[in-house]
């Protein structure tokens, strides 16, 4: 029997609290430690692709529609790498649920209806530090109109915050004072218990 089976993480959060960074850092510290791990941020391609087309001639309900798409697609690699590999997801079902309610979208969708691969842990993470988020952003870049939004009372990034919190099945790690290697310690913690 596999001491280590594979497992589905996803990291969950706002834009510049860490998730591709933390993601990329946990499977490189997984696969030293002998257990076999890739990293990927959602959507994958040919979604990824498609991307800036949807959010800037679609509307909001055919946005949600797409990046569930992008997820159900995610869905079917994941289950078939899972055999071998865990498996570190930035951004999947959650990101896709908080940030599309937190901007309005009017589809009713039952998440559990559709079929996908839910996670075996999700990791929500967080920055409460404003500027420390903001100096990750202008570091790695802005990559969208949503990086340039602060967290403030109001604000898209508060109202996904909100929508995140809404799931009970997340564990909330704040990474404003830690190191990247710190934050890995905190979840290899979780996976062990």
């Amino acid at each position: 029997m596999n001491e280590h089976p594979p497992l589905f993480i996803a990291i969950e959060g706002i834009d510049g609290v860490g998730k591709t960074t933390v993601g990329r850092a946990l499977a490189k510290h997984m696969r030293a430690h002998g257990r076999p791990a890739e990293a990927w941020g959602v959507p994958l391609q040919p979604f990824r692709r498609l991307k800036r087309y949807v959010a800037t001639d679609c509307d909001l309900n055919t946005q949600f529609l797409f990046h569930l798409t992008g997820v159900a697609d995610a869905s079917r690699v994941i289950n078939t790498t899972l055999s071998s590999h865990t498996v570190i997801c930035a951004r999947y079902i959650h990101s896709t649920l908080a940030y599309h309610r937190a901007l309005g979208a009017t589809l009713q969708i039952d998440p559990g209806s559709l079929g996908i691969r839910w996670p075996d842990i999700v990791f929500y993470l967080t920055a409460a530090d404003e500027h420390v988020r903001r100096a990750r952003i202008a570091r790695r870049g802005e990559r969208d109109a949503t990086d340039r939004l602060a967290f403030e009372k109001g604000s898209l990034p508060e109202r996904i915050d909100a929508e995140y919190r809404r799931f009970t099945s997340l564990t909330t790690i704040e990474t404003s004072r830690l190191t990247v290697r710190e934050v890995i310690a905190k979840i290899m913690l979780q996976l062990r218990r």
